[in-house]
Parts: structure tokens; C-alpha cells; sequence
């Protein structure tokens, strides 16, 4: 899947904006800005943890296959 930062924001604002009209049919006055500045901000806070864990070895099998890739590595270097 290739998603990029335009369309993950046009989502955003579509969702802010469903937010914010179904809280004024509720009589509930919204700040859409606010909205839009919590879903990013959980949004990125997502990201990172999903980068941060894509790219660490976390696991017991990461781990080990890493120890593989490097020796499949040093094998080829020699």
C-alpha cells in the first residue's frame, strides 16, 4: 500500500469535517482545528511507533535473523 502525507491529510480534514457538522447537528460547538490537530498528532505519535518498530529488531526471531543477514553479508563481502 503507497499512502502519501496528501492523501492521509485530505482524510483528516474529511473526517474533521464529518466531526465537526455531526457535533453542530448535536447543538455542540466544535473547533475543527482542534480536531484536526488531535487526530494528526495521534496520527504521528502512530507513525513513529510504527517506524520505530519496523526498524529495530523487538523480537526474538528479528534478532536472530538479523545474526543471519549479517553473516549472509560478511559471506558475500569475502
Amino acid at each position: 500500500m503507497n499512502i502519501n502525507s496528501q492523501s492521509v491529510i485530505a482524510v483528516v480534514r474529511l473526517g474533521v469535517a464529518l466531526v465537526v457538522s455531526l457535533g453542530a447537528m448535536a447543538g455542540i460547538d466544535i473547533d475543527g482545528d482542534a480536531v484536526a490537530n488531535v487526530v494528526l498528532a495521534i496520527a504521528s505519535v502512530g507513525t513513529l511507533a510504527w517506524v520505530w518498530w519496523k526498524n529495530n529488531n523487538v523480537t526474538q526471531a528479528a534478532q536472530e535473523a538479523q545474526i543471519v543477514l549479517n553473516e549472509i553479508k560478511q559471506n558475500e563481502e569475502n
